[in-house]
Order: structure tokens, then C-alpha cells, then sequence
């Protein structure tokens, strides 16, 4: 089981790594410094508030609505 998710993790960071726009950021979180780790974090919540400052609710809710079935996953992986 640790397997499949371990696989799982290394197939979506894969993907994420084709995407150009990711790659450059993604890649020095990964393989860079260790403040690269948290100025990653930090860029990611600075777009979601720039998002939430010029689209307004639908930038709160839509990743809300996107952790749902993540949420319903974790349960039904916790619960077996």
C-alpha cells in the first residue's frame, strides 16, 4: 500500500514537473536550499491572495471545493 501511494506522489510531482510554469519553482523546492522550501510555500499563498484580492469569493472557495474528494479519499484510505 505504501508502495502505490509513494508511486502515486512521484507520478503527480512528474506532471507537475512538464508544466514550465511549475518547473522552474518546483524543481529548486525539491533539489535547492532549504529556504527554497518555505519561499515556495510562500509564493504559493502570495498568488492565492492576489487571486482572492482581484477575483474575490470564487478564489476561496474553488480549492475548498477541490479538497473535498482529497478529504472523502483520506477517510475511505483511513477508515479501511
Amino acid at each position: 500500500m505504501a508502495a502505490k501511494t509513494s508511486e502515486r506522489s512521484v507520478l503527480l510531482v512528474r506532471i507537475l514537473l512538464l508544466i514550465p510554469v511549475f518547473n522552474l519553482f518546483l524543481r529548486d523546492a525539491i533539489h535547492g536550499e532549504e529556504s527554497a522550501k518555505f519561499w515556495f510555500v510562500f509564493n504559493l499563498l502570495a498568488v492565492w491572495m492576489l487571486a482572492i484580492y482581484f477575483v474575490g469569493y470564487p478564489a476561496i472557495i474553488i480549492p475548498a471545493l477541490a479538497m473535498v474528494p482529497m478529504a472523502f479519499l483520506w477517510i475511505l484510505e483511513t477508515c479501511r
